[in-house]
């Protein structure tokens, strides 16, 4: 793809960027506001399965795409193999994941001890799966077709969102939630199928030498989602073993607004990413400048994101999904800050991979596995919902620990001390404002503004480094 990005005006880089940049956020709002309405209809115990069937499809979705999306980009782009080659063979590949792995999504939900409703609805889910192997989205991304992605993802959350609002509305309707996501799933695949003809005509010649080759190629790339993916699920899926339904939607409903906050992570790194790629071509020490220049921004602006919404963390969780989830928000103010850590650690783990690092990203979504399956079986049948946030938060913190540590031996030195301000200063800031302020929202508001003030008089760089990242972003398009 690099090719392909070199020759194209920057004007058309930033075009697809924001195109697709916009469709993600759109999208998620979409997708927000249809669980606000399960959460509304369903009830608590309904909408604990829907959460936990939703994380488990995520999680096998993840082993279906096997890694085999960058690998099938890296092959157009480089010209390695021919268009309709590849266009048959990767949703074919995914093809033969599916069949085996959904039966395995749907054992899990009967071992874990579902009821049968619960298992039904996994069973629906599980078809997903081999819509989900013909999606090609990865064939537009190579032909740098981002305003269709970003059509697709709004088709998809639409489709679900007016599902849900046509089909569900009461807890006797769990199974149309379901149908709701397989219909939505659907349309994506159909849609991504009717571009893909402005590509190469649709054909189904595969060939078992090249479904093997993308398999093996894309077993490294897919072991580092799929610890991701198993680390996402982890805390669900203990929870469904040791707590009862209602903690598991205490966790779900916030970790689906937390989720919005890390996807904003990852389009941030995404568009990053080529500055420091070209920055690690040229030296340690500019690689170096550009991350410290990051760091600052970042560890301002996201720790004050969390700082606000863990003091609101009740409000918005009842404006989000109704007053029965009210008790979610002390879940929430735990969880939000896996966001700021994320964001964090984001720039050693994509530092790792400009270098060619991408075996030590891995050790560093194992290490957090392993950090957060320890963690839950600790806390998880003591604590519930909350055992979870904090099994969460303690593998976040292993990820960013294990990535730095790496990053700092393979890269350079990375800028941990500029974040200790900031923390800092939340630290101080949302103790007093909750004690002192009369609501919640408005001491949310009132540490947002007292943050934001004290940022610029105690980092007298921040506004600096903005003007400088900037300069630097727009010198890499």
């Amino acid at each position: 793809m690099t090719s392909t990005a070199a020759a194209m005006p920057s004007r058309w880089i930033l075009r697809n960027l924001a195109a697709l940049g916009t469709g993600h956020v759109a999208s998620k709002l979409a997708v927000l506001v249809a669980y606000a309405w399960l959460a509304r209809s369903l009830g608590p115990e309904s909408y604990g399965t829907v959460e936990f069937g939703m994380a488990l499809a995520a999680f096998f979705v993840m082993i279906v795409e096997f890694g085999m999306e960058p690998v099938g980009v890296r092959d157009l782009t480089q010209g390695r193999f021919a268009v309709e080659s590849l266009a048959a063979n990767v949703p074919a590949a995914r093809l033969l994941v599916a069949v085996l792995a959904a039966p395995y999504m749907v054992l899990y939900a009967w071992a874990a001890g579902q009821s049968g409703q619960a298992v039904g609805f996994v069973a629906l889910l599980s078809f997903t799966l081999f819509l989900a192997a013909l999606e090609q989205r990865w064939l537009l991304q190579s032909h740098s077709m981002m305003g269709r992605i970003a059509g697709g993802q709004m088709l998809r959350a639409l489709v679900f969102l007016g599902g849900v609002l046509w089909l569900v509305h009461g807890p006797s309707d769990l199974l149309r939630v379901a149908w709701a996501e397989v219909a939505a799933a659907a349309s994506v695949a159909g849609f991504y199928l009717i571009v893909q003809r402005r590509i190469t005509p649709l054909a189904w010649q595969c060939s078992w030498s090249q479904i093997r080759r993308l398999l093996r190629e894309g077993l490294p790339v897919g072991m580092t989602d799929m610890a991701w993916a198993v680390n996402q699920f982890l805390p669900i899926g203990l929870l469904v073993l040791f707590s009862p339904a209602t903690e598991t939607s205490w966790y779900g409903s916030a970790n689906r607004l937390v989720v919005s906050l890390l996807a904003l992570s990852r389009i941030y790194h995404f568009n990053l990413y080529p500055t420091m790629a070209r920055k690690a071509g040229e030296s340690a020490a500019a690689v170096e400048a550009i991350l410290l220049r990051s760091f600052r921004l970042v560890a301002w602006g996201a720790v004050l994101a969390a700082l606000a919404s863990t003091l609101a963390a009740r409000l918005l969780m009842e404006l989000a999904f109704g007053t029965p989830f009210v008790p979610a928000g002390e879940v929430l103010a735990m969880l939000v800050w896996t966001f700021p850590i994320t964001a964090l650690s984001g720039h050693a783990r994509w530092a790792l991979i400009a270098v060619g690092g991408r075996r030590y990203v891995l050790l560093a979504q194992l290490a957090g596995l392993v950090a957060t399956l320890l963690g839950g079986l600790a806390l998880i049948p003591r604590l519930g919902a909350k055992g979870a946030a904090l099994a969460a938060l303690a593998g976040y913190v292993t990820v960013w620990a294990v990535a730095h540590a790496c990053a700092a031996a393979r890269v350079g030195r990375m800028p941990l001390a500029v974040a200790i301000r900031p923390a800092v200063l939340a630290l101080v800031l949302g103790p007093a404002a909750a004690l002192l302020a009369p609501s919640c929202w408005q001491a949310a508001t009132a540490a947002t503004v007292v943050y934001g003030l004290c940022a610029l008089v105690v980092d007298r760089e921040l506004r600096a480094e903005l003007l400088r990242l900037a300069q630097a972003r727009g010198s890499a398009v």
